[in-house]
């Protein structure tokens, strides 16, 4: 008995301590989005554009990993690079969770590394102004990304920051992405039942990193951590999609520069020091 009670109470120290030494912040970002967009579905026209995103979402760390739920709007009206070409309004959202564990080798070193995976629902939307036909265009993604995060902690002028890169490489994914018609999906209003021809069906794949669909990732942070444990962040973001399922190739870039606001959730003070 006297062992079960010692048992028990080791048991609830060690989840008390976990608990203690758990950071949490509620993240809110708001920034300026760049998006270049090229769609043979619908013009041989590449898209440019700058509009806004925001974003939400919670971060927590403990001594051993990083768990991020984020979730990130944007808009951004595009212009074709011809005067022939019609205009289009972009929408993107998407939203990640990614798992990271630090790696105990680097726990000392000034440049501490962080492996893990990133789970994200992606979807994209495009409105053509004056187009004949094609007014739509979306694609919808699901998929499995491997992370890796490296950053290091500093102190200039007697205040905290961390710098931080985190690049994600394409694993697994599902896309969905009509082949033409922009409303539907096609596949259950026009398909077409000849084997060498794909027009006017919907182009739902299960994809790997050797597939026809590629989605990676690249985020820059910059945090100013303060005493209270809140942080404001600088930060750059890149996502490059490239879908090749079919004679329609699809290539895009949505970027953006942000500045986050970290509102601290723990009881701790959690200013890192360099």
């Amino acid at each position: 008995m006297k062992n079960t009670i010692l048992c028990a109470t080791l048991l609830l120290v060690s989840l008390f301590a976990t608990a203690q030494n758990k950071q949490k912040w509620f993240n809110q970002t708001y920034g300026v989005a760049f998006s270049v967009a090229y769609d043979d579905a619908h013009s041989l026209v590449k898209y440019k554009g700058t509009g806004a995103q925001i974003g939400f979402g919670n971060e927590s760390e403990t001594s051993k990993r990083i768990l991020q739920v984020n979730n990130v709007f944007s808009f951004t009206p595009m212009s074709g690079q011809s005067k022939y070409a019609a205009s289009t309004s972009a929408f993107d959202n998407r939203l990640a969770v990614t798992y990271l564990r630090k790696l105990p080798k680097f726990a000392d070193k000034k440049v501490k590394i962080s492996v893990g995976a990133s789970n994200y629902v992606d979807f994209n939307l495009r409105l053509y102004k004056a187009a004949a036909n094609n007014v739509v265009a979306w694609d919808a993604n699901v998929g499995l990304n491997v992370v890796g995060r490296a950053e290091r902690a500093f102190m200039f002028k007697n205040r905290s920051f961390v710098a931080s890169y985190t690049l994600g490489l394409p694993l697994l994914a599902y896309n969905h992405r009509p082949n033409y018609l922009g409303f539907g999906p096609p596949a259950y209003i026009v398909e077409d039942k000849s084997e060498n021809s794909k027009n006017g069906k919907s182009q739902g794949r299960v994809t790997t990193i050797n597939g026809h669909f590629l989605m990676l990732t690249q985020q820059i942070n910059l945090d100013k951590i303060f005493d209270n444990g809140n942080r404001i962040r600088l930060g750059y973001n890149w996502k490059y999609t490239h879908n090749s399922f079919d004679e329609h190739l699809y290539q895009g870039i949505t970027s953006g520069l942000s500045l986050s606001i970290l509102t601290n959730l723990s009881k701790q003070n959690t200013a890192n020091k360099g």
